[in-house]
């Protein structure tokens, strides 16, 4: 099996694009659900809720085979037996969630236009196109086998293939046989989905992000065919997790024309990482995770390798919004002729008014507008740099939250664990800080601004310091009332409690536990319950690490005991890992 880094194959793919200009004529994108999240779920947090719903009616069969497709086709039907209901569940679930930032990200790509502008994808929501339309693109979708005539391949259009169809139509495939129906050739037509699969692949070859690869589907069937009789250039597949490439099948990751693109090897800290239930310390909810490569990351990357310019529909609206108008709108020769009835001419030149005006008001922030220019390319390091930079005497309350919220974006995207990113995350306390009236969202920002400096420190070996940024946080804001502040709090102890035991101080670290316990045991948000029941598997874990095994199996009980009638899926998720761990310690004991 090949496999890279994400900075060697965007190495690669930055060589084709920029030295040798085919970039357009060698690749094309492939991509899942992994670029839609969170706005719309993934396919095993949907395969539980059709469970969940299916057991409701007392539809209980399990799926004839125990793989990722039927199991998704098997729940789905079983909750909802009607096309026409899964079409309104999936319009439910999709319609208007926002367009997220990995989706925005490859718009830019494609508006680009040298990497590629040809996207495949299984995905039923449209945030790609609406992504695409918001930056100033108007892409070509084809959604249906019937459609399939719309698509020229190399044509110098944005182009989106939805193969199993879109949210809007009930035709959409989403059970088993539908998507294998859709992999099928066909005798009498060469409009079918796997045809133009076949001449896609015939020229270029797949950037594969955020997509699981569904053995059977048309994307698989199709890349198989085409590996088999040989392929014109590199695939490259970038896995979210390293275990991603243990699910493909081996024809695909032992090809010698494939290269997998791996997250980094290993994490130096459970409080990056999902860890497994029972081998050892809790992931600590924090979100910064190492061993994951997301899609927004490689998207990023991309951008910043091949300098694509900023849109313009970006960087001044109101000029893109009169160009739009000037170019679709004959509007006579003079305001107000026989030809402009709604007068549109009077409407462009207060719209070229407008545009001039934005352009002078960007000019009066250029520095700030920079900035914001700077990470539109995925350029973070160099956004810290220019935030550090600018003399902050003089700007108003607007320009400094603006700015905090930059540099949080800057050093959420560096993620590199470098100085520079604890450097973003100082630029934001002190921005808020030095504000006169500060806001429920702007408080929230310091308060994880502060708690990543303290990951990122704890990851660099630096944990003495990490511990005074984690009571940095409980000093800040541990008697605010508000849910999201407490649960930046409660996500602070129990990291500190990890840090602490690292240390060797494992009595601190039972007594912080306790602490988030004391505070949050008998909330009524889900949220903090599920960081008290989180702290007590955490405080059994070490008790069980100090041979004091009663005890572990007494925190343990107690999860069960506070929680274990819960329905929420987070409490749910906290008591079977205080069952299993319980389950191991009880092994230990020799009481098995």
């Amino acid at each position: 099996m090949n496999t890279i880094d994400l900075a060697t194959a965007v190495s690669h793919i930055r060589q084709v694009v920029l030295d040798e200009h085919r970039g357009s004529e060698w690749f094309f994108f492939v991509v899942g659900a992994g670029i839609s999240v969170p706005s719309v779920p993934v396919a095993q947090d949907l395969e539980r809720e059709f469970r969940r719903v299916a057991e409701e009616y007392r539809r209980t069969e399990p799926p004839p085979r125990d793989n990722a497709l039927d199991r998704y086709s098997h729940w789905f039907s079983q909750a909802y037996p009607q096309r026409r209901q899964r079409r309104d569940y999936l319009r439910t679930l999709i319609e208007k969630k926002a367009v997220t930032q990995a989706n925005l990200r490859l718009a830019h790509i494609l508006l680009d236009g040298r990497v590629t502008r040809l996207v495949v994808t299984p995905n039923f929501d449209d945030l790609l196109a609406r992504g695409l339309r918001l930056i100033g693109a108007a892409p070509i979708v084809c959604d249906h086998p019937s459609t399939v005539a719309r698509i020229e391949i190399g044509g110098p259009d944005v182009q989106l293939v939805h193969v199993h169809g879109t949210y809007w139509f009930y035709d959409c495939c989403n059970l088993g046989p539908e998507i294998e129906d859709r992999a099928a050739h066909s005798e009498e037509t060469i409009l079918t989905m796997s045809a133009l699969l076949d001449n896609i692949l015939a020229d270029k070859s797949p950037l594969v992000v955020g997509y699981g690869g569904w053995d059977g589907d048309v994307i698989m069937t199709a890349l198989r065919r085409r590996l088999n009789a040989g392929i014109r250039s590199n695939v490259y597949w970038f896995c979210h997790t390293r275990d991603e490439a243990t699910t493909l099948p081996r024809w695909l990751v032992e090809h010698p024309s494939v290269y997998m693109v791996m997250p980094p090897a290993e994490d130096r800290s459970p409080n990056r990482r999902a860890v497994d239930l029972g081998q050892t310390q809790q992931s600590l909810s924090s979100p910064k995770e190492r061993s994951a490569l997301r899609a927004e990351e490689v998207f990023s990357a991309l951008l910043q390798a091949i300098g694509a310019e900023v849109p313009l529909a970006i960087r001044n609206p109101v000029a893109f919004l009169a160009g739009q108008l000037r170019d679709q709108v004959d509007t006579g020769s003079t305001t107000g002729s026989p030809d402009d009835s709604y007068g549109l001419a009077s409407v462009i030149e207060r719209a070229d008014a407008a545009a001039r005006h934005y352009e002078e008001e960007l000019a009066r922030s250029d520095n700030i507008e920079h900035v914001r220019d700077l990470l539109r390319q995925s350029l973070f390091r160099e956004a810290i740099h220019a935030i550090d930079g600018l003399d902050r005497s003089n700007l108003t309350e607007r320009e400094l939250s603006d700015l905090a919220a930059l540099a949080w974006d800057a050093a959420y995207g560096l993620f590199d664990d470098s100085e520079d990113e604890l450097l973003g995350y100082d630029l934001v306390v002190r921005l808020v800080d030095g504000m006169t009236l500060v806001d429920l969202s702007e408080r929230v920002r310091t308060a994880k601004a502060v708690r990543y400096k303290a990951l990122t420190l704890g990851e660099l070996g630096r944990r003495d310091e990490a511990l005074a940024a984690y009571d940095e946080v409980v000093q800040r804001y541990g008697e605010e009332t508000e849910t999201e502040l407490r649960m930046q709090v409660a996500m602070a102890l129990v990291n500190k409690g990890y840090q602490l035991r690292e240390l060797g101080r494992r009595d601190d670290a039972l007594a912080v536990y306790d602490e988030v316990v004391r505070r949050y045991g008998e909330a009524t948000d889900v949220e903090s319950r599920e960081h008290a029941a989180m702290a007590l598997v955490n405080k059994g874990f070490q008790l069980g690490e100090l041979g004091r095994g009663d005890e572990a199996l007494a925190a343990y009980d107690e999860v069960v005991l506070r929680e274990g009638e819960a329905t929420q899926t987070e409490l749910r998720k906290q008591v079977a890992r205080a069952l299993v761990s319980k389950g191991d310690q009880l092994g230990e004991l020799g009481r098995r």
